[in-house]
């Protein structure tokens, strides 16, 4: 009688973590989706698409550790597409940086600061 128990529960507790991983999967696959929709509605300008991921309502209910992640994902598309290279994140200032590397404004830098400017203190 204790081994039937003892397995019933090993089942539950298998049972529980597999379903653990299928819902994180898919958290994370819709997160990628959102990124690459921002990305696809805004694939010749990056400016707007970074504006338009930071004015969204989902990225604005996000800690700063999910916009990091966030805005790096976008980020990583316009990297892949050429479109900018040179992707860094500099944790002191909540700010990523990177390079131009298409159109009339090939290897100029830029840059998306992902906490609030204060002009006072910054």
């Amino acid at each position: 009688m204790k081994k039937i128990v003892l397995v019933i529960i090993i089942i539950v507790i298998i049972c529980c973590g597999v379903g653990f991983i299928i819902f994180n999967n898919r958290l994370s696959l819709s997160n990628n989706e959102f990124e690459k929709s921002m990305y696809d509605k805004y694939v010749s300008d990056i400016d707007d698409g970074v504006e338009a991921l930071r004015n969204s309502e989902e990225f604005k209910a996000m800690n700063i550790d999910e916009q990091v992640k966030s805005m790096g994902k976008l980020l990583d598309l316009y990297e892949n597409s050429g479109a900018i290279k040179n992707v860094y994140y500099d944790k002191d200032s909540e700010m990523y940086t990177f390079q131009y590397s298409s159109g009339e404004i090939d290897g100029a830098l830029g840059g998306v600061m992902l906490k609030n400017f204060n002009p006072m203190l910054n």
